[in-house]
């Protein structure tokens, strides 16, 4: 399955997408990664290196939880903070 998610800042209204048993070749480039499952009752995944552009984010590795359902980003703070400022997210009730 594969999520196309719309930007919300655009002028005119384009929806978002969900498409399952494939991909829309159309709303991705590059190739694909498969990673294997670190824990077989989630989609948890291995994480050695977070990067937004040329920075290195990620303190040390450890696991990630891919989980396409909630806009969360958890982790350890110092981690979060840089990746959520990188992103220029703005802090709305004490979160980002």
């Amino acid at each position: 399955f594969a999520f196309h998610l719309a930007d919300a800042n655009l002028d005119t209204y384009e929806s978002g997408e969900l498409t399952i048993g494939g991909v829309d070749p159309q709303r991705y480039v590059g190739d694909f990664n498969f990673v294997p499952l670190a824990e077989l009752a989630r989609w948890t995944v291995a994480l050695d290196g977070v990067r937004l552009g040329d920075q290195a984010i990620l303190q040390e590795p450890g696991l990630a939880l891919m989980d396409s359902g909630t806009t969360l980003i958890m982790g350890p703070r110092r981690d979060v903070e840089l990746l959520a400022l990188g992103l220029h997210a703005i802090v709305v009730q004490g979160v980002f």
